[in-house]
């Protein structure tokens, strides 16, 4: 559970920093060019980490793609204890499908205990290809309270049966294990994919660590004389309420919270004022950027960037969205990603030499993959 709470509010926090972070009630009314004086924001010096394509850093790269799936299909054809059974599930309450009691290709490792009482054992002795209900009922303190104490019926199909893998390394690489786990026919093909793959990350890293360097550089050169009035209770009072109904959507008190985290009512409010004052801080930087290039709304452009909003953070559509948030908040927050943009293209990066050496040498566009054959492998 604490897990879980974790990644909730995680994902909160930063969700609560991307709207709301540019965004402000109307009655709050301020210009940001009257309470920033704005450094020479274009042609920042930035140094970067440079991010080439080692061998080592190709091979360790394919290792992670190798191991990612953590189970070989068996030929075994009834379900025992130590068994991993792929399954697909449909769990009814009262003849009618309840949120979240439905999967398909779910991966059960039998004995883990996982899931409720009874679930493991009707799934263990079934036969591949089999569909059977089980009639269960969940724990009286289950964390959904819809759930708790009620008699349920789980519809279970048991796919095939699987085992834990072997930790695969790069030198194991051939066609056939690459025609079993991928949806290439040739290692060449499986490592060239790879190195696509890992020149995307890499990418996404520079840009990364680039916005970072960018903001630090933007929070020395730019002068706050101070926070609009009321803007920072406002902000921190809409925190609040946000945490709190994401609090009591999962069942969670505001003491159970901070107990995941082991800190203080106090502690938590410090932390959170200096880090929303950070972020105000920054915010109205980039809102005088934006009034000093005149950056406007393109309307196009704006749709975009609501529907991956939209997208990347679940909402039904941009109606659900603002019914959150005011479309006001949303422009001003689309003008502040834009004001980012300028800053971030005129930058001028160069790169810290110091970290290009490499073990094995930089790989080329030719490096040798391991042997296509199961008998034989090399080393590039």
């Amino acid at each position: 559970m604490k897990k879980q709470i974790t990644t909730i509010f995680l994902v909160g926090l930063m969700l609560l920093s991307l709207l709301a972070g540019c965004g402000k009630k109307a009655e709050i009314s301020y210009k940001a060019l009257d309470y920033v004086t704005l450094g020479d924001y274009k042609g920042l010096p930035v140094s970067l980490h440079p991010n080439e394509i080692t061998d080592e850093a190709l091979h360790a790269y394919v290792e992670d793609k190798m191991n990612e799936a953590p189970y070989d299909k068996t030929d075994k054809t009834t379900a025992e204890t130590g068994d991993v059974a792929n399954i697909n599930y449909v769990g009814k309450l009262d003849g009618t499908a309840f949120e979240g009691g439905t999967a398909s290709g779910y991966d059960l490792a039998l004995g883990d205990g996982k899931f409720i009482a009874g679930f493991e054992d009707g799934v263990i002795g079934m036969n591949v290809g089999e569909t059977k209900d089980l009639p269960l009922t969940f724990p009286s303190d289950y964390s959904n309270t819809d759930l708790a104490g009620k008699e349920v019926v789980f519809t279970v199909t048991l796919n095939f049966l699987e085992q834990k893998a072997p930790e695969r390394h790069y030198d194991d690489l051939t066609d056939d294990f690459v025609k079993a786990h991928s949806s290439f026919t040739t290692v060449q093909e499986f490592v060239d994919n790879c190195r696509s793959g890992l020149e995307e990350d890499n990418q996404a890293a520079e840009k990364d660590e680039k916005q970072s360097a960018v903001i630090a550089k933007l929070q020395e050169i730019c002068e706050i004389k101070d926070l609009p009035k009321g803007l920072l209770e406002d902000r921190l009072a809409r925190y609040a309420e946000t945490m709190q109904k994401m609090l009591d959507s999962y069942g969670v008190t505001m003491d159970d919270y901070l107990a995941n985290y082991n800190m203080t009512k106090d502690d938590y409010d410090k932390q959170l004022k200096d880090a929303m004052e950070k972020n105000l801080r920054l915010e109205l930087i980039l809102e005088a950027i934006a009034a000093k290039e005149s950056i406007k709304i393109d309307e196009a452009d704006y749709k975009t960037y609501i529907d991956d909003i939209v997208s990347s953070q679940g909402y039904a559509d941009d109606k659900a969205l603002y019914e959150e948030y005011s479309k006001k908040e949303m422009e001003n927050s689309y003008l502040c990603d834009k004001a980012l943009d300028v800053v971030m293209e005129n930058a001028v990066v160069t790169y810290d030499a110091t970290d290009n050496a490499t073990t094995d040498g930089a790989a080329t566009d030719d490096t040798t993959a391991p042997s296509n054959t199961d008998t034989e492998t090399t080393t590039p």
